[in-house]
This record gives C-alpha cells, sequence and structure tokens, in this order.
C-alpha cells in the first residue's frame, strides 16, 4: 500500500510542493529529505541558515 496524503480539493499534489529542508546534521538531513520525498515532496537540503536564506533568495520553495 502506497503512503498518499489525504488532500482537500483546494490543495496541490505534493509533487508540486518544494520543501526546503535545514539541519547542521547531515543524518538528519537524509532522514526529512526521505521521509518527505517518499509522500513525494521535492525536498531541497541546506545545512546552515546563511545556504537556506540563499536558497530562499533563489525562489521556488513553498515550505521551510
Amino acid at each position: 500500500m502506497a503512503l498518499r496524503p489525504h488532500l482537500a480539493s483546494d490543495q496541490r499534489e505534493p509533487g508540486n510542493i518544494r520543501v526546503l529542508v535545514v539541519d547542521d546534521n547531515a543524518v538528519n538531513l537524509a532522514v526529512a529529505r526521505t521521509i518527505l520525498e517518499v509522500v513525494g515532496m521535492d525536498v531541497v537540503t541546506a545545512g546552515d541558515g546563511e545556504s537556506a536564506l540563499d536558497e530562499l533568495r533563489r525562489g521556488g520553495v513553498d515550505v521551510v
């Protein structure tokens, strides 16, 4: 059975949502990336606040 979140009719499909995960621990980043990708999210990671701000300035991130 595939894991699929329930979405209301006005919500976007998970694959259309770009998530920025920020953590200074590589293991935590890997775990978060895996969990979010399993439910279909497009995941970008940053290892510190400065990198996260750079990614946000590039645009295209829906959720941090």
